[in-house]
């Protein structure tokens, strides 16, 4: 899935995955996923940290519970919504 020539976050980010860290990550979420919280934060005032207790009735707990998982959405989802809007200006 990985070419040498490009980072892996690259590769990730062609794959619609959007890498927790843009060095060696270890953890990706998916677009939708992202596009999900999103939308739900703009119509709906969920903050990101009821929607991740909300995931945990529908996601298997060994994903879930995971200690760095939180965290690390946290930092890609604001990445992530940043990327979008200086995408969607035309900036790239």
């Amino acid at each position: 899935m990985c070419c040498e020539c490009e980072a892996l976050a690259i590769t990730l980010a062609r794959a619609n995955l959007w890498p927790a860290t843009p060095k060696s990550p270890q953890l990706a979420f998916t677009s939708e996923l992202l596009n999900l919280i999103e939308g739900l934060m703009l119509e709906c005032q969920v903050s990101l940290k009821d929607f991740w207790e909300a995931l945990k009735f529908v996601c298997p707990l060994v994903i879930v519970n995971r200690k760095n998982v939180y965290p690390a959405i946290i930092d890609s989802f604001e990445e992530y919504r940043y990327a979008n809007l200086v995408f969607c200006i035309g900036y790239f």
